[in-house]
């Protein structure tokens, strides 16, 4: 089905705009390439400022959240569940699953 078939008679008093003849179908495409346009602006200003931040070193994203590890393995030995070991480590469940940084393996001491 063609376009203008499916527009013909399409009108916006508001606007002075009808699609249903050539100059309003001319003011169609161009407002469609005016918004383009517009948002391909935005989208490299926005590139652009994210790569000045990284080239200052900014720091991209969500902060890391610390978690207490030997904290949270001493609770789980004492046999408290997740849901507990969370509430007094205050940190998410899925962070007290993920455990310590692999550098910090093993746990213990020994």
């Amino acid at each position: 089905m063609r376009s203008d078939k499916v527009w013909r008679g399409f009108r916006l008093p508001a606007r002075n705009l009808d699609l249903s003849t050539p100059q309003g179908r001319l003011m169609s495409g161009i407002i469609g390439c005016m918004a383009q346009f517009e948002r391909e602006l935005i989208r490299e200003r926005v590139r652009s400022g994210i790569a000045n931040g990284k080239a200052k070193g900014v720091r991209m994203g969500r902060p890391a959240v610390s978690v207490d590890a030997a904290g949270v393995a001493r609770l789980r030995s004492e046999g408290h569940s997740w849901a507990e070991v969370c509430r007094r480590a205050r940190c998410p469940r899925r962070e007290a699953l993920r455990g310590p940084p692999r550098a910090q393996w093993p746990l213990s001491d020994a």
